[in-house]
């Protein structure tokens, strides 16, 4: 990709967010894509041990990329957008990648079988806090219903609150870090079910 064609290429994808945000923040959380710094960090949660990796509200692909340039192969990632405009978008910029233009709480219905049980990460951009909790609740049991024992949930936030109450889904939380050089400064939060926490004691 040259020089001026990646330019207009990202000029886009943040007109794409800020005319989202304006249209609708509640599915949006952010006014501008997360940084490089932002999304390497992200990417760097990641669990290597085979399994696919899923990217929930990937936008305009900042943390698609970051997720590539870790290698991960276009094999192993499948991303779900709920946006048409951002589908559309990511379509062009990333020909190879697996991506639906569908919700994430259909995520068992959407997958093919063989990577059901076998997703070893999902990175959520969802600004979960601005959903209603039951669709919020809904997103996770449907993201935990593909993943495998291990597996974690990767989420971002732009606060250092949790946006998902894990102990009433039966999840152990954690906090992986947070960001500054991003706009707005965000946090990362990491989920895992609380089986995975004994099998690590014995």
């Amino acid at each position: 990709m040259t020089k001026q064609k990646k330019s207009s290429t990202t000029l886009l994808g943040r007109w794409l967010y800020i005319k989202k945000y304006i249209k609708d923040f509640t599915t949006l959380g952010s006014v501008a894509p997360s940084s490089s710094k932002a999304s390497k960090f992200l990417a760097s949660q990641i669990k290597r041990n085979g399994g696919y990796v899923i990217e929930l509200g990937p936008g305009s692909g900042t943390v698609t990329q970051a997720i590539l340039d870790s290698g991960i192969g276009f094999d192993k990632l499948i991303a779900i957008e709920i946006d048409k405009h951002f589908y559309d978008y990511m379509k062009a910029k990333f020909p190879k990648l697996n991506i639906l233009n569908a919700s994430a709480t259909d995520l068992k219905k959407l997958l093919p079988k063989h990577v059901i049980g076998n997703v070893s990460t999902i990175i959520s951009t969802i600004p979960m806090k601005n959903l209603h909790h039951n669709l919020r609740n809904e997103i996770i049991n449907a993201a935990f219903s593909v993943m495998r024992p291990d597996g974690n949930f990767v989420q971002i936030r732009y606060s250092t609150q949790s946006p998902i109450k894990a102990k009433q889904l039966g999840l152990k939380q954690l906090t992986y870090g947070r960001v500054w050089w991003n706009i707005p400064p965000m946090t990362t939060f990491g989920y895992e079910k609380e089986a995975a926490k004994v099998v690590k004691k014995k």
